[in-house]
């Protein structure tokens, strides 16, 4: 394979001006046992209060339980290599635990192989952590990031923090939409209203799968539209996936799914690479300049406080990536790192991947409770809906017009008015305009006679869930006199 492209133009002044900490340059001396090491500012292990965490787990197959133990100097029985707490717990890698790194990386070139020379992963606190690092390699104060419509609003608020414009890309329910964006691009001039002084583009942002806040997944034919299109105005995407394996098969009324993997499913020698195959094809996957950084997480397949994720990016990003972290949160956390991999270690990348195949099941099966409530307590007459085929949102459009109260208060005060009402009833659901990217809180660009409301399927009991949408249409049914 090809190395990838020199895009080092595109690294920010900050970035440019951090240098290799010469005392992490010291840290391959610090565990040689053929030196006697007075250098580092490493308290000695011994001082540790922690002697060992013992783990019980769920089996990969979700079926019984494992338990593991970790301590501080000494590897265990059961012949799993772990990260000791010696080394966990000390001051240390910048990147992630190099066997850590090893895992991931191996999980990346299985899922999504990229196709180039050189790529890398750095090990981050998480996707907001993986997002404020790139954009403080990517940018400079005054640049302007592309971001879809409606966006995970603390990714939009993280932008907007670091003094950086945000020019939203129209999307519609299967994503951002390629034609509009090379039409936004090709007519591109600073100078008109809506664009005044925001210099064009050089970095995207983008959740493709599962969309935070509407439930889109972009296509395997716009997903290379769009990567041609970056690659055409030198645009380095920043591919957020926190939903990636959370993908589902479509929607049936007549045939819900069951949260449990099919017994011909489990018994399936083929099973996971039926599972890779359906997957969408990231960014990653098709990135011959290494012009993607790919950022992933395991809050959303193992638990958020884990606040571990990783970043995927050619190796002149990684190493600037760990320059940045080496005088930042310096590393993550150890009792992270050494569960996580304990964990994953055992599963091995098998059992990791029938992990995923189970969650998709869970996943499917809450979606599918979702949108038969939906079905039966929403009144179609007001509103509307498509579901979504990965993720863990749901994405309702109510007609505005239709409200007694619209020519009042227009679509954005009849939303208001509504998720006042939601609130009274005892649901907490969350209104649209909170997700616009470039003009948070306002009208909507294309459909200003529209009240959106993002719900979140796989936060709450089945039970739960239903009754929760139920208060939904309770509600319109009342304001719309239905």
């Amino acid at each position: 394979m090809a190395p990838p492209k020199d895009l080092s133009s595109h690294l920010s002044n900050e970035v440019k001006l951090r240098n290799p900490s010469n005392l992490k340059e010291l840290f391959k001396y610090f565990r040689d046992p053929s030196k006697v090491s007075l250098g580092g500012g490493l308290p000695l292990p011994t001082y540790f209060p922690f002697e060992n965490v013992s783990v019980t787990a769920q089996s990969s197959d979700g079926t019984e339980t494992i338990n593991f133990s970790v301590s501080k100097y000494e590897q265990g029985s059961d012949g799993v290599e772990d990260i000791l707490l010696s080394e966990s717990l000390q001051y240390g890698h910048s990147a992630g635990v190099p066997i850590l790194v090893d895992f991931v990386k191996q999980h990346t070139k299985t899922i999504h192989n990229p196709p180039y020379d050189g790529w890398d992963c750095v090990i981050t606190v998480g996707s907001t952590h993986s997002l404020d690092s790139c954009l403080r390699m990517l940018t400079n104060p005054g640049d302007t990031v592309l971001a879809e419509e409606f966006t995970f609003s603390s990714a939009a608020e993280t932008i907007r923090s670091q003094g950086l414009h945000i020019m939203a890309a129209p999307m519609d329910l299967q994503g951002m939409l390629p034609d509009k964006l090379e039409e936004l691009l090709a007519n591109w001039d600073s100078s008109v209203p809506g664009k005044k002084g925001m210099p064009i583009p050089r970095v995207m942002y983008i959740i493709p799968t599962g969309q935070n806040p509407t439930g889109s997944t972009v296509s395997l034919e716009r997903r290379q539209k769009i990567y041609a299109i970056c690659q055409k105005y030198d645009i380095v995407i920043l591919e957020d996936e926190p939903y990636y394996f959370l993908q589902m098969e479509h929607y049936d009324p007549d045939h819900p799914q069951s949260p449990e993997v099919p017994a011909e499913v489990k018994n399936d020698p083929d099973r996971q690479q039926k599972f890779l195959q359906k997957l969408v094809p990231s960014f990653l996957s098709m990135d011959v300049d290494g012009r993607v950084l790919r950022m992933d997480t395991f809050s959303k397949v193992l638990a958020p406080g884990t606040r571990l994720g990783w970043i995927t990016c050619n190796p002149l990003f990684a190493e600037r990536l760990i320059r940045q972290h080496e005088v930042s949160v310096q590393t993550p956390a150890g009792f992270s790192q050494t569960l996580v991999f304990g964990l994953l270690n055992r599963w091995g990348q098998s059992g990791y991947i029938d992990w995923l195949i189970r969650l998709r099941y869970e996943y499917t099966a809450r979606r599918d409770c979702a949108m038969q409530a939906i079905d039966k307590y929403i009144s179609k007459k007001v509103s509307s809906y498509i579901a979504p085929e990965a993720g863990m949102f749901f994405w309702i459009r109510v007609d505005a017009t239709k409200h007694p109260e619209f020519k009042e208060l227009g679509g954005k005060g009849v939303e208001t008015l509504l998720f006042g009402k939601l609130l009274e009833s005892g649901l907490v659901i969350v209104p649209g305009r909170w997700f616009l990217s470039a003009t948070p809180d306002t009208e909507y660009a294309e459909d200003n006679t529209a009240a959106y409301y993002r719900g979140n399927f796989a936060s709450v009991p089945s039970e739960a869930l239903e009754r929760g949408i139920k208060l939904f249409g309770d509600v319109l049914n009342r304001e719309f006199g239905l």
